[in-house]
């Protein structure tokens, strides 16, 4: 089936999930109670019933999990960008990046190569990065508190800049392992896909 349009694709994908979902899910209960009642009622073994009720009940749980619950790719192909670089463990909210509310940009960027870095994970040592929520990112965006602002053409150019650009590291309780001299850091992604940073 082609689709022609991306709100035909997005009905069609969530279709597709909510087949998937109600397809193992009623697998699952057909499969741990089938399996069962057939240990526990017509093999005459009570406790094998039970145990093949919790051992496949846990066992369709952690698949649901796993295949359902978590996601597998980042929520904006945009956000994985191979041209941006941000200090250690934080996640790249490029320029492009558009508020799924109002289809307009996220941000301005002050300059054409500046970039927003934001903490989902709460690394900052020292509190001077708050942790964004994804939920929060569209009014919490243009606050510096939850934002780690990054411009390649002023911070890594010049030793004045990687200094300045150091020390707002510091105050923001974040590292950089590939802050060097040589090259304005990028970043790029190993075989396995997990992404690695280079100067």
């Amino acid at each position: 089936m082609s689709v022609v349009n991306t709100t035909s694709a997005k009905k069609w994908a969530k279709t597709l999930s909510d087949i998937k979902r109600y397809g193992f899910l009623t697998l699952a209960v057909v499969i741990t109670l089938g399996a069962s009642y057939y240990f526990y009622s017509i093999m005459n073994r009570p406790v094998a019933g039970v145990l093949t009720f919790l051992g496949s009940g846990l066992i369709f749980f952690y698949y649901w999990i796993k295949w359902f619950n978590t996601p597998d790719t980042a929520p904006d192909p945009d956000f994985m960008s191979n041209t941006y670089a941000c200090p250690d463990y934080l996640s790249v909210i490029p320029q492009t990046a558009i508020d799924p509310i109002t289809g307009n940009q996220l941000y301005e960027p002050s300059s054409p190569t500046q970039y927003f870095c934001v903490d989902y994970v709460g690394v900052s040592r020292n509190g001077g990065l708050k942790k964004m929520y994804p939920d929060k990112i569209v009014e919490n965006i243009k606050n510096p508190a939850y934002t780690f602002s990054i411009d390649p053409l002023v911070d890594f150019k010049t030793g004045s800049g990687r200094g300045a650009f150091m020390q707002r590291l510091q105050q923001a309780g974040l590292t950089y392992n590939s802050m060097g001299d040589s090259t304005i850091p990028s970043r790029r992604n190993n075989s396995n896909g997990s992404p690695s940073y280079r100067g």
